[in-house]
């Protein structure tokens, strides 16, 4: 994945976009299915059996590793990122982590509306909204690139100075 940019800004707004869009769909059907659970129009689909808690376990186990693998999966490419010289190589390096990162958030995402679709506890749903905190403090912004990135002075400039152009 490749993002065309002049600028910081630029940078940005074609990255969130890109991050909203990953995390829009999960969203929706969150509020679908949710919603509909509470008015009664849509009852667990799975409401007993032997097999039920292994199911939630693994469901629940699933949403936090996907989360987890997504935060250390990025953090280890933005160390290889580091090493790179030009600012417009780290800035697509950082935009390919970010887009994988913000896959895994969604599948992560997507094991919680669907252990709330098939089993209907209340308690997917604090897991939907702890992923979401979780994807909220992850956004893409001015310092996270500062940030991650650890870029100097210069290049820092740049990033701050969002309508400066990066070669």
């Amino acid at each position: 994945m490749k993002i065309k940019f002049n600028n910081c800004k630029e940078f940005l707004d074609k990255l969130n976009t890109l991050v909203y869009a990953i995390v829009g769909l999960p969203l929706l059907l969150f509020s679908v299915v949710y919603l509909k659970q509470k008015d009664g129009k849509l009852p667990a689909i799975l409401s007993s059996g032997e097999y039920l808690p292994y199911l939630t376990g693994l469901l629940v186990a699933l949403t936090l590793v996907f989360l987890v693998w997504g935060y250390v999966f990025y953090k280890k490419e933005m160390k290889a990122a580091r090493e790179t010289q030009d600012l417009r190589t780290k800035l697509d390096k950082l935009a390919q982590a970010t887009f994988k990162k913000f896959i895994l958030f969604f599948i992560s995402l997507n094991l919680a509306v669907l252990g709330l679709l098939l089993t209907a506890e209340k308690y997917y749903s604090g897991l939907f909204v702890f992923v979401l905190i979780f994807i909220s403090i992850s956004n893409p912004s001015q310092h996270r690139i500062l940030r991650d990135l650890r870029l100097n002075k210069e290049d820092g400039q740049k990033i701050l100075n969002k309508e400066e152009p990066i070669e």
